[in-house]
């Protein structure tokens, strides 16, 4: 079991990594830990972002939310739910084959494992399929 850091702040994650990178330590960057696929990673250390959570700025007229990693991809759609407004993409939800239920993650992991796929992609690929 690798020892777990989850910083709340950036200059926290700067230390941790620049610490973990002059130690010659390998890490693992995790969210929720919903991505997990593939083989288990053998690492020294984990940083957790999860506590690196919220949303930075939001403006709705024109589109636009700025997001911590740690962010739950579920507060940010329902803050743009309030809006009547969507991501322009469909996050992936592994939960259902790791968990059982759903848990879609954070931004940050959404983005770092490039599980998104856009709307229209997502209906041409169900067009060919069918």
């Amino acid at each position: 079991m690798s020892e777990v850091y989850s910083p709340t702040s950036e200059q926290d994650v700067q230390t941790f990594v620049h610490s973990c990178f002059l130690e010659g330590s390998p890490i693992e960057v995790m969210g929720f830990g919903s991505k997990a696929i593939g083989r288990e990673i053998q690492c020294s250390k984990t940083l957790k972002l999860q506590k690196l959570d919220g949303i930075i700025e939001y403006f709705p007229d024109e589109l636009y939310i700025k997001v911590k990693p740690g962010t739950s991809l579920e507060l940010i759609e329902n803050t743009l739910e309030q809006k009547n407004q969507e991501l322009s993409f469909e996050p992936s939800d592994l939960g259902y084959l790791y968990k059982g239920k759903s848990l879609k993650g954070s931004a940050g992991a959404a983005v770092a494992c490039n599980f998104l796929v856009q709307e229209d992609l997502k209906w041409a690929l169900f067009e060919i399929i069918s």
